[in-house]
């Protein structure tokens, strides 16, 4: 289907310098895969996911401010590509040159101008960071009311369920000229519903279908990478302690993490175009005038 993942992730390994936005991708990946790494040996693999985050944002928080500074970088990036992907798709559909379409780029430019819009994507991201909070903590207090227990839990449903499928077009709208006008209403969460729910569901299940076939892809070729590094190490006289300290080290998980984070980056792109697809064809954008398609 045209807009859907796979053209997102041609386009994603298309343009001008796209060696170095995505050695830019593997940075910004290896940033942060470098302080979990170290969380998680430290926690000699036993820690849960909250004690983790409690090395990370606690005992160390130097390392906490490095995945948060990250995190932010990663999350602006994710909205110039959001805009462009919307904006390669008015600009396909109101030119008739096609070279000219297919010469604009959706993968943004490595430069300070990606910060531009950053405080208003922070400001918006906070007011809808407490509208969610907000809504599941009132849905989750319902279901302790007396005699309200099933509406309460199918209150709860509904809502996770407009969370998940309404957040990514609200957030559309928001990169779509980088405006909060219009985007603050909580009840967008509901309102957008009727139109993106079906295409939703089918754009979950392709997500799904991708992030299972990414890990058995993934797992497969580690095991394979192990496997020979054991039967080299073997070979050259290594004990089996010895072979364990050569895989659980440092450098080697935030090697395995930085490319599944890597990927994991990519098909999120591919999924905030197919998105952008959506958003452009049930929300008629289709007119220059609607955004900004100066190349």
């Amino acid at each position: 289907m045209a807009g859907g993942f796979l053209e997102g992730f041609k386009k994603i390994y298309t343009g001008k310098n796209i060696f170095a936005k995505h050695m830019y991708l593997v940075l910004l990946s290896l940033l942060i895969s470098l302080p979990c790494s170290i969380a998680t040996l430290n926690n000699e693999y036993s820690g849960s996911q909250s004690d983790i985050y409690r090395y990370i944002y606690v005992e160390y928080p130097l390392l906490g401010i490095l995945c948060t500074i990250i995190s932010l970088a990663i999350g602006i990036y994710i909205i110039h590509f959001m805009h462009n992907s919307l904006k390669y798709l008015v600009w396909k559909d109101n030119q008739t040159d096609e070279e000219k379409v297919n010469a604009l780029d959706i993968m943004p430019e490595i430069n300070l101008k990606m910060f531009k819009h950053f405080w208003k994507w922070i400001g918006f991201g906070i007011v809808w960071g407490i509208y969610i909070i907000l809504f599941v903590i009132l849905a989750l207090l319902s279901c302790f009311i007396p005699g309200f227990h099933i509406p309460g839990i199918v209150l709860l449903l509904a809502i996770m369920v407009s969370i998940y499928f309404s957040i990514p077009f609200i957030l559309m709208s928001f990169a779509k000229n980088y405006t909060a006008k219009g985007n603050f209403s909580p009840l967008l969460l509901f309102t957008y519903l009727p139109k993106i729910f079906l295409p939703s569901i089918v754009l979950y299940l392709k997500y799904i279908g991708i992030i299972i076939l990414f890990c058995i892809l993934g797992f497969t070729t580690f095991f394979i990478i192990f496997f020979i590094i054991g039967i080299i190490a073997g070979l050259s006289g290594m004990d089996f302690m010895s072979i364990k300290d050569l895989l659980n080290n440092v450098t080697t998980i935030t090697m395995m993490t930085t490319i599944m984070m890597y990927f994991n980056l990519i098909i999120s792109l591919a999924f905030y175009y197919a998105v952008a697809c959506i958003y452009h064809n049930k929300f008629d954008i289709n007119s220059p005038e609607q955004i900004d398609c100066e190349k």
